[in-house]
């Protein structure tokens, strides 16, 4: 969104959602999901790709397998 000089009001507008929906996916570590249609809504309106979007973190409370 910085990069596209996209607020949270604008960026909320643009997919039809409350501005506070667009903040809490900005500050949650965690989803328990997303939809494919909120994906892709956020990738057509900020012109990037899935990975643009999201990091993969191992969960550190899981075991190792070795």
């Amino acid at each position: 969104m910085a990069e596209r000089n996209i607020s949270n009001n604008e960026l909320a507008e643009m997919l039809g959602m409350h501005p506070t929906s667009i903040s809490r996916m900005k500050t949650r570590r965690q989803f328990t999901r997303i939809d494919e249609p909120t994906l892709n809504a956020l990738c057509e309106a900020l012109q990037c790709q899935p990975g643009d979007l999201m990091v993969y973190e191992p969960d550190d409370s899981r075991p190792n397998k070795t």
